[in-house]
């Protein structure tokens, strides 16, 4: 897995791993 800075999709997939 790619580091969070690294990561454009970060924040996405941190959505839907919330819900």
């Amino acid at each position: 897995m790619m580091s969070p800075a690294q990561d454009p999709f970060y924040l996405v997939k941190q959505e839907i791993q919330e819900s």
